[in-house]
């Protein structure tokens, strides 16, 4: 579904032959009454208006041929909520069609009624007339939401005001994308501009100290970050990872990296003996 932003030009014929002029609709004549019952996937067009033609209504009951439309509709995955024809060329029966538009709009479409102008007017709107005035000019009735305004022998053509509410066949837009992972600057500790972010994770001795194997960035000395129980969300100070203060001995205050060429192991103090512990650290 989509609702149109600007008005768009349709297309229609009982006997499509490829020839026709591209437009950014069609109208679809599903079945009822016509010659010449099409599928959507015919069509090239982005915009599919569907359509059911019943120039007799008095021979069908309403019921029947919108039982029929709906499950033409379901069949060919048009979406609920779009717009459909009723094409009753110039028959007029106000109760018919009321009736054939309670039992659409109850299957969620919107129904615009079409025919000639010197007998449509005389059936009900439902969603909004789709009136016939070939003067082989583009124009728009104003009574109308649709005028069909050129015969061209093998097709039609007709101008669609603009918002309403069209079967779009369009692929919808891809979503953007991802944003990069962030490798360098990142989250900084409170107060602090963004540095590089060093995870890790360790299990301690029974002192409650780990020397952490990890690849400090070049050009990092010294560290400071904090650490958390792989099981609890907080530090053993009730300090959430990240958020380490100066007096937490649970964290990393800002100490040279130790062990190694150019210090590639943090040590971790002051933490629960034997536990498996999981922190990040932010150069200083």
């Amino acid at each position: 579904m989509a609702l149109t932003l600007q008005a768009v030009t349709m297309r229609d014929a009982a006997y499509p032959n490829g020839f026709e002029p591209a437009t950014a609709a069609e109208l679809i004549y599903l079945g009822g009454d016509t010659p010449n019952p099409v599928t959507p996937a015919s069509s090239s067009a982005r915009y599919r208006v569907p359509c059911w033609v019943r120039s007799n209504p008095w021979a069908v009951t309403p019921e029947s041929d919108a039982d029929a439309f709906i499950a033409l509709l379901t069949r060919y995955g048009v979406p609920k909520g779009v717009v459909v024809i009723l094409d009753l060329e110039t028959a007029v029966y106000p109760a018919w069609v009321t009736r054939f538009g309670q039992l659409l709009h109850a299957a969620g479409y919107l129904v615009w009624p079409y025919g000639s102008s010197g007998f449509l007017f005389a059936n009900p709107p439902l969603d909004g007339y789709f009136v016939s005035e070939p003067d082989q000019h583009p124009h728009l009735d104003p009574r109308s939401v649709a005028t069909q305004w050129g015969f061209f022998g093998a097709y039609d053509l007709s101008i669609i005001t603009a918002g309403e509410s069209l079967w779009d066949t369009a692929p919808p837009p891809a979503p953007p994308p991802a944003p990069p992972v962030v490798v360098g600057p990142a989250y900084p500790l409170k107060g602090q501009p963004p540095k590089m972010i060093v995870p890790f994770s360790c299990t301690t001795g029974n002192d409650g100290t780990a020397y952490v194997p990890i690849k400090i960035p070049a050009g990092c000395t010294r560290l400071h970050g904090g650490f958390a129980d792989v099981l609890d969300p907080t530090d053993n100070n009730g300090h959430h990872d990240g958020d380490v203060t100066a007096v937490n001995p649970g964290g990393v205050q800002c100490v040279p990296t130790v062990g190694g060429p150019a210090g590639q192991r943090l040590r971790i103090t002051g933490a629960i003996p034997d536990h498996f512990y999981t922190g990040r650290a932010e150069c200083c």
